[in-house]
């Protein structure tokens, strides 16, 4: 019976190991990006500062989180391809006036990004300009990052 118990239990752990390693196998990139300024995530306004971002290319999904705050978002991405990989991760924002918005996440290395749909929000802003500005922010290295107009 003690036997048995025990088997029992070693196929139960094996099992929630394995499970819990596939979940976390499931997003493709991490990176962790600190933005100078506030924006806005589909409808939701996030404040400037340091953000873990999470891709996950075979869902279409990414998942903000803030590092100095309790905000997070998460948001269905349409995919967006350019002819040769990224060499750096990058976040690209549509900008309108003092209005970020982000528009795009890319993993460093990929020819496939992320695109968020604009929202009911950016597309009433976009209505009072010609075309937005875009700003990217790239992310050269672990503690480094460089806004690019």
């Amino acid at each position: 019976m003690r036997n048995h118990f025990s088997a029992c239990l070693m196929a139960f752990s094996a099992c929630a190991l394995i499970a819990v390693s596939c979940l976390f196998a499931q997003f493709d990139h991490r990176m962790m990006v600190t933005v100078p300024f506030d924006f806005l995530v589909s409808s939701q306004h996030l404040a400037a500062g340091t953000y873990n971002v999470t891709t996950n290319l075979d869902q279409g999904t990414v998942l903000i989180r803030g590092e100095d705050n309790d905000s997070a978002k998460f948001v269905i991405t349409i995919a967006t391809e350019v002819g040769k990989g990224q060499e750096q991760a990058k976040l690209v924002f549509n900008r309108y006036g003092e209005r970020y918005f982000l528009r795009q996440v890319w993993a460093p290395g990929m020819e496939r990004g992320r695109e968020l749909p604009p929202s009911r929000v950016e597309q009433e802003f976009a209505r009072g300009f010609e075309k937005p500005e875009i700003v990217s922010l790239l992310v050269t290295a672990p503690g480094m990052r460089r806004p690019v107009r």
